[in-house]
């Protein structure tokens, strides 16, 4: 049996009080598709704060530039506040 397309999803405890990750990745024939999200603990806030695509379905790099973006802590507070202050 071939595969022709799955799907994958991780949740991610990043050991902040605050916020968690959530990493979805999905391949088809167009490659693979890697989205990076954030996820409050204290409000109903999630935020899609990267995605990558590797055309080639190269899930190492796609996870290694999700780690580098989820490994800048200033950078995930800030969007993630922006967000928590709108709803």
């Amino acid at each position: 049996m071939k595969t022709i397309k799955w799907r994958k999803t991780e949740t991610i405890d990043l050991e902040q009080k605050d916020y968690f990750a959530v990493l979805d990745s999905v391949n088809d024939e167009y490659g693979l598709r890697l989205d990076v999200y954030l996820v409050s603990k204290v409000s109903d806030v999630e935020i899609t704060v990267g995605s990558y695509i590797s055309r080639d379905y190269d899930f190492a790099a796609c996870y290694f530039e999700a780690f580098k973006l989820l490994n800048n802590d200033s950078y995930c507070r800030k969007v993630l506040s922006d967000w928590e202050g709108l709803s």
